[in-house]
């Protein structure tokens, strides 16, 4: 339960747009590609953002003691 809470105060950190953008790509399964073409961005951007986004996850999370693992 813990997890979950860190994990969604995590998320609230995000923009709207980066929040989406992680729902596409691990709730609802979708490709950068497809992603891309529903954002309307280009596929290369979206393999950025998602980067960025996890990396900015990652840290958020371990600054809370949670341990993340690769």
């Amino acid at each position: 339960k813990d997890m979950h809470r860190h994990l969604h105060d995590a998320l609230a950190a995000l923009s709207p747009r980066e929040r989406e953008i992680v729902a596409l790509k691990f709730w609802s399964g979708c490709t950068n590609r497809d992603i891309a073409k529903f954002m309307g961005i280009s596929e290369s951007n979206t393999g950025i953002i998602l980067f960025r986004v996890m990396r900015q996850l990652r840290r958020i999370l371990e600054s809370r003691g949670v341990n993340v693992v690769d």
